[in-house]
């Protein structure tokens, strides 16, 4: 279903055309498998291709709709049945020993390590309080407002999110205060963050920026 929402609105297959086909690529191979009758290690290995295919595509539709507002309600529907189904048919994977640490999503295991009943818990958690104090300090340290800040303002700012991996990417590629705020999912990608987690990180603390006094 997330496939055929993907064809039906232009944005949401530019955004998760690649999770949607490698989903859909892995999907086909297992068939192919079963219908020829494959050994049972062989068939291990593609459900853990498909398994991890789902868990990409899972990750990504949900960082989709949380970081870019669609143009109408409809289009939101079509994507947010579809994903609450896929996250309790991947909730069921814990169960089984060998799939289960893969259908775990290591991106946040350390930040749900409190929630490991749920599988979507695991994947909604809210920001620390101290995470969200250490953003006040950077924007309190400051002079300027968040739009006028420099590349070493901006590079500092990503160091308090504990995202200083990304620092020289920033700066390299001159990205200041005012840029930084109109950042979206695609220019992250853009950039080279590829990180589920961590792009969730920027756009949310990019939206609190606007939001601290």
């Amino acid at each position: 279903r997330i496939h055929e929402a993907a064809k039906a609105h232009k944005a949401v297959e530019q955004e998760l055309a690649h999770a949607v086909n490698a989903s859909s690529l892995a999907l086909s191979e297992a068939l192919s498998h079963k219908a020829a009758g494959t050994s049972e290690f062989l068939s291990r290995n593609v459900a853990v291709e498909v398994v991890l295919s789902i868990r990409e595509l899972w990750a990504e539709t949900r960082a989709f709709l949380e970081g870019k507002a669609l143009d109408s309600p409809q289009e939101e529907e079509a994507l947010h049945g579809p994903l609450s189904v896929l996250g309790q048919e991947l909730q069921r994977l814990l169960d089984i020993h060998w799939l289960g640490p893969i259908a775990h999503p290591a991106e946040e295991e350390g930040a749900g390590s409190a929630n490991k009943g749920s599988f979507k818990l695991r994947l909604n958690i809210p920001k620390p309080r101290k995470e969200k104090d250490k953003l006040q300090k950077q924007k309190t340290s400051s002079a300027l407002p968040a739009e006028k800040w420099g590349s070493e303002e901006v590079a500092a700012w990503l160091e308090a999110l504990g995202l200083g991996e990304y620092r020289d990417i920033f700066v390299r590629h001159d990205i200041q205060g005012s840029e930084l705020i109109l950042l979206e999912r695609r220019d992250l990608k853009d950039l080279g963050i590829t990180k589920v987690g961590h792009m969730k990180r920027i756009l949310q603390a990019i939206k609190e920026l606007s939001n601290l006094p």
